[in-house]
């Protein structure tokens, strides 16, 4: 029984790694990773120190700043921002303080970073 258990599970996973699919989608995703050089620990090393925080989550995203690591933290004095650093210069490119509905503050604050790591004010 364990034994066609088995076979089973090994077709089905076939069946979906053949599929034009699932190829496509990791060509995608190999596509979309071209040109990252920054791992996500150093971004989540710049992204706390910049920010004096700790990361609860990181991502990679290819958005309006290019390739970038999408970090959310929990800063010292409890705020919660998310950090943008750029994947391919390991800089912060921006980053966003999230807000609560309890706070009732009208929108996110968004901070760009320029060359030199200099807060940018818009």
């Amino acid at each position: 029984m364990n034994r066609r258990m088995v076979l089973t599970a090994a077709l089905v996973a076939a069946s979906i790694a053949a599929s034009p699919v699932f190829a496509k989608k990791v060509g995608e995703a190999e596509r979309d990773l071209a040109g990252v050089t920054v791992g996500m620990a150093n971004a989540v090393q710049t992204a706390e120190a910049a920010l004096n925080g700790r990361a609860f989550e990181a991502d990679i995203d290819h958005d309006r700043y290019g390739h970038v690591w999408e970090i959310d933290l929990l800063t010292n004095d409890q705020r919660i921002v998310k950090a943008y650093v750029s994947a391919t210069t390991g800089k912060m490119v921006a980053s966003e303080e999230k807000t609560s509905k309890k706070t009732q503050r009208p929108d996110i604050k968004v901070i760009r970073y320029g060359e030199n790591g200099e807060a940018l004010t818009r």
